[in-house]
């Protein structure tokens, strides 16, 4: 078990999705609400679910050990959500006044302006709770997938016996 090998596919999907937060979020913002892009938003996690299979079919098919994929979907998982969550966490505060102009962040703030002191304090409190709740879900999803794409692995000691 080498740890850095088995982390790896989590740092290339911090690595993709890094630059695309940065651009989405300070370079090019959007007036649109997330509302209005919930297919997308939709596709892409399910193409994170599909690549946590995908790193537990890579584990499973050089190690041949079913819990190899469990643990290299739940790995990638966390580790991946954890690069984004803390992206987003730093973009969020280097870049607070352009993306207090986001109308999603606008309308929380004035949906909730009693209970924070100001657009940071409601923007990192949201990241904060976001983060206890998502990277324990997405490793749980992520174990399941990489489990399922370990699964997929044919196992040369099963091949042999069927001919």
């Amino acid at each position: 078990m080498n740890l850095l090998r088995d982390s790896r596919y989590g740092l290339y999907m911090g690595a993709f999705f890094v630059p695309l937060i940065v651009l989405s979020q300070a370079v090019f913002p959007s007036n649109r609400s997330d509302d209005e892009i919930g297919g997308w938003i939709l596709a892409i996690h399910l193409a994170t679910f599909v690549y946590y299979g995908a790193a537990g079919f890579l584990g499973v098919r050089r190690s041949l050990r079913l819990w190899d994929g469990v643990r290299i979907g739940a790995l990638t998982a966390c580790l991946g959500t954890a690069l984004i969550a803390a992206t987003f966490a730093l973009v969020d505060n280097i870049f607070l006044e352009t993306v207090s102009q986001q109308v999603d962040k606008i309308r929380g703030f004035e949906l909730h302006h009693s209970r924070y002191v100001s657009m940071r304090a409601y923007i990192n409190w949201g990241l904060l709770e976001g983060a206890v709740f998502t990277l324990p879900v997405f490793g749980l999803i992520g174990a399941a997938s990489g489990g399922i794409g370990g699964l997929l692995v044919s196992r040369p000691d099963s091949a042999r016996q069927e001919c």
